[in-house]
């Protein structure tokens, strides 16, 4: 078996043994994002990888 095949199989998101979250180091709401991201690109800030979340709202009309 080819070792790529054996990273893919065995080594791989779905199998969960690679966490993309583990990685996350900083987070900020869409509406924080600007004030935060000055500090993030500051290399003495450490940041590894920065999460900007979106809450998506719905609005309902009430039609009369």
């Amino acid at each position: 078996m080819q070792l790529k095949t054996i990273f893919i199989r065995y080594f791989s998101f779905e199998n969960h043994f690679i966490k993309p979250e583990n990685y996350l180091t900083h987070r900020a709401s869409f509406m924080e994002a600007g004030d935060q991201f000055p500090s993030w690109i500051n290399p003495e800030n450490k940041v590894t990888k920065a999460m900007i979340s979106f809450r998506l709202y719905t609005v309902r009309h009430c039609g009369r």
